[in-house]
């Protein structure tokens, strides 16, 4: 994967952890449709670093820092999808930069997210 200068879709707020011995603060997310066929969620063209991602049927102010303990993330994955469209969807409701449009798979759909 080629990451150095390329926008990508983070989880923001979880609690830092050790990762290779460096602070992670963030969960770089991607879609799979198998072990070997991943690619990097896109935010839309126009999207700049620090956008926040928001959902339309799930408005308001997100989390503050969640704790590794809660196992949130395990509990969120079953509802992450992409679905026919390449639209990156949580319940069904789209990632959204609000004025810039939907975050997308680029190439893959009908698949999950991680």
């Amino acid at each position: 994967w080629q990451l150095q200068g390329s926008l990508g879709v983070f989880l923001c707020n979880v609690k830092a952890s050790k990762m290779r011995g460096v602070a992670s603060h963030g969960r770089l997310l991607c879609c799979c449709a198998s072990d070997v066929i991943t690619e990097l969620l896109a935010p839309p063209s126009g999207s700049a670093p620090g956008d926040r991602i928001t959902f339309l049927s799930y408005p308001g102010e997100p989390d503050g820092e969640l704790s590794s303990k809660q196992r949130i993330w395990e509990l969120l994955l079953p509802d992450l999808q992409v679905d026919s469209k390449g639209v990156a969807n949580y319940k069904g409701s789209g990632f959204e930069v609000k004025g810039k449009g939907l975050c997308r798979a680029p190439s893959l759909t009908n698949c999950t997210i991680r």
